[in-house]
């Protein structure tokens, strides 16, 4: 027989053994989570490597009434090399791809590696200000053989190209002259199909041609088919006699708002002094001119020989008169 003094004894050493054995397991538990989880990502890294194809799309804004290059950069920005098996593109009209090739092939592309297709693509002019939705099929294998396919869409807008031009360009004086100032006027006109926005011209600083505050000057709004007058000014250098460039630029804004500008070269005479100008006509001795006077002779003479004849008819025709 056990006595109830051994059992209870029993009894605490049991509940000792489970309070023991549970705070054991708290310990463990974390442990065998923490183990899990790293055996988890490691499982989850070798069975879904990281691949990435990026798509990189240059000179995405397209010129309405114009070929438009467009390049397409596909771009892996994974870890492990992706075998590209094809790439498509369809443009959707009125928008036109030039060329026959709608469908490239490609071999693998390796990690941080990339691929560049380069397309034509024509926009009409009556497209402008449109935005249309090209797609872009990328066709590749995985690492176990099976075939994916990617569709990505690329937002093609189109703008109004701006085209400045400069006309009619004149300098004062003519030719330049040393350490004197140089006026350059003109106009610009846009012969693009869009606005040209925040337009101004300035004169380029070059040897001989010293920029001064009037040098630049600001126009504004030019739409397209119009024109605007513009007038800048800058100092000349000492330099010998001779024939210069000198540089002017256009900085516009489009109706994308994006910045443009556009150099022209002019070429400018330079002399160390001004010409002198021509000295004063001495006045003729006042009198009829010499066609007047040969026109009066000539009639003159005319009526002379007119009256001649005349008199010696009568002189040939007169009767004797009788006695």
């Amino acid at each position: 027989m056990i006595s109830k003094t051994d059992f209870r004894h029993k009894n605490k050493s049991f509940g000792r053994a489970l309070k023991i054995a549970f705070l054991i397991l708290l310990i463990l538990l974390p442990f065998q989570r923490l183990d899990r989880s790293i055996n988890n990502d490691t499982l989850s890294a070798f069975s879904s490597p990281s691949r990435i194809l990026d798509v990189v799309i240059t000179n995405q804004f397209l010129a309405a009434g114009h070929v438009n290059n467009l390049s397409i950069v596909i771009v892996n920005k994974g870890t492990t090399s992706v075998p590209l098996r094809s790439v498509s593109l369809s443009i959707p009209p009125p928008l036109a791809l030039m060329g026959k090739d709608d469908k490239w092939y490609f071999g693998g592309i390796g990690p941080g590696k990339n691929v560049t297709i380069e397309v034509a693509v024509f926009a009409p002019e009556d497209s402008l200000g449109s935005t249309y939705s090209a797609s872009l099929e990328l066709c590749y294998t995985t690492i176990y053989g099976d075939e994916e396919t990617e569709t990505r869409n690329i937002s093609l807008p189109v703008h109004g190209l701006v085209d400045p031009w400069l006309l009619d360009v004149m300098f004062l004086p003519s030719p330049a002259v040393i350490h004197q100032s140089l006026m350059i006027s003109g106009a610009i006109i846009n012969e693009g199909e869009g606005t040209a926005r925040a337009l101004s011209i300035s004169i380029v600083p070059e040897h001989p041609f010293i920029a001064t505050e009037a040098s630049s000057m600001f126009i504004g709004d030019v739409s397209s088919g119009a024109e605007t007058p513009f007038s800048i000014t800058c100092s000349v250098a000492n330099v010998s006699t001779g024939t210069y460039p000198l540089s002017v630029i256009i900085h516009y804004k489009d109706d994308t708002n994006a910045l443009g500008s556009k150099v022209t070269s002019l070429y400018v005479e330079v002399v160390e002094h001004a010409e002198e100008p021509l000295g004063p006509v001495e006045p003729t001795r006042p009198g009829l001119p010499i066609v007047y006077i040969l026109m009066i002779g000539l009639v003159g003479l005319g009526v002379g020989v007119a009256l001649t004849f005349v008199l010696y008819r009568r002189r040939i025709l007169k009767v004797p008169e009788s006695h």
